[in-house]
């Protein structure tokens, strides 16, 4: 994930990618996972961040498995409005939480309302930027947000 993210190395996506969607299929195919209305989404970086890197990995991620499976996708249902000091580089749960919180809108509420969406991401430390990302999507209206990331970090 670190050459991905830090090296720009975005072919790893698609690896990447196909390990998320076996993975998902495994778990629908033992009814573990069940949707009746589903919009798939990625955790957005800041425009900053994005011309920095030049794509968004979360996106890609997120473009990949709605492809595969049929599922709406909807990039534009999270917005990031304020750029928080890099995740990464906070190493206390409380200064994670407290750095991220607030930073992402959902500025299009009635794409969400009544929702189930599946928010995509690479990495979880935490759960914060996926926490905050929940808050936005819900209090938009949605009735279920599914975070789903590749790798939980430490």
């Amino acid at each position: 994930m670190k050459a991905m993210k830090y090296r720009f190395v975005k072919a790893l996506a698609d690896d990447v990618a196909r390990l998320m969607i076996k993975y998902l299929k495994s778990k629908l195919k033992t009814g573990n996972l069940k949707f009746e209305t589903l919009t798939v989404t990625a955790v957005p970086l800041y425009p900053q961040r994005l011309n920095w890197r030049g794509f968004n990995q979360s996106e890609i991620l997120a473009q990949a498995i709605s492809r595969h499976f049929g599922w709406s996708l909807d990039l534009t249902l999270l917005r990031r409005i304020r750029n928080p000091k890099p995740q990464a580089k906070i190493i206390e749960r409380a200064q994670r939480i407290q750095n991220i919180a607030g930073a992402f809108s959902c500025p299009k509420p009635e794409a969400v309302w009544g929702q189930t969406v599946l928010l995509v991401d690479d990495i979880a430390t935490t759960g914060s930027t996926l926490d905050d990302c929940a808050r936005a999507l819900k209090g938009a209206g949605a009735v279920e947000v599914i975070g789903f990331v590749f790798a939980r970090g430490k």
